[in-house]
């Protein structure tokens, strides 16, 4: 119990901090995601880190969602906003150059992930190729330090191994992916999932 409430105690600067702060920097809807629905949570120690990085280092300054200092994100990203946690790894990489990135539901992504919706062109490497949007379908897990390249979709429940680099799609899911190009090394089957409540969306 006094644990608990010392860090309410010490929670309590960062919230009204963030409270004070986030008109100017993040939209409304990003408050309902979990990790601000109480002061026991984590969120509110991720805003001030990021207003700073964001002053001192002008770091993702037109993202209207808090973001780690160690994650670089674009802008053409559509997710759900109670899953803004996804940004918060260390490593993340999120490019949006001439394409769109969609993160469906309750995703896992590990430190390290990179999403990137174009290359530079090869004839002129200060320019960049035609962009292709990338999806990633509900409830995906992807391991450290993958890669998911221009164009890839994957569909629901895929998990893709640790330094894995996908160069294409899979969009039937249930599948376990690994390796450079990542392929298909396992099927799951989707009747051994548990039914996705209301309840267990929100943890």
């Amino acid at each position: 119990m006094l644990k608990k409430t010392i860090k309410v105690i010490w929670t309590i600067p960062f919230f009204l901090f963030s409270i004070l702060v986030w008109p100017f920097f993040y939209d409304k809807k990003y408050l309902h995601a979990p990790e601000f629905s109480s002061l026991q949570e984590k969120g509110w120690l991720w805003v001030p880190r990021d207003i700073w990085a964001r002053l001192t280092r002008r770091q993702n300054v037109s993202i209207r969602w808090p973001v780690a200092p160690e994650c670089v994100c674009g802008n053409n990203i559509e997710f759900p906003p109670e899953d803004v946690g996804y940004f918060q790894n260390n490593g993340g990489y999120f490019q949006t150059i001439n394409g769109k990135i969609t993160i469906g539901k309750g995703c896992k992504f590990a430190n390290g992930v990179a999403l990137i919706t174009t290359n530079h062109d090869p004839y002129c490497i200060e320019k960049h190729v035609e962009g292709k949007d990338i999806v990633i379908g509900d409830y995906c897990w992807l391991g450290r330090n993958v890669t998911v390249l221009p164009g890839v979709t994957l569909g629901e429940h895929t998990i893709v191994g640790a330094g894995a680099i996908v160069t294409h799609s899979f969009p039937e899911g249930y599948l376990v992916l690994a390796g450079n190009p990542a392929r298909e090394i396992k099927k799951l089957d989707p009747n051994c999932f548990p039914a996705q409540t209301e309840s267990n969306k929100e943890n």
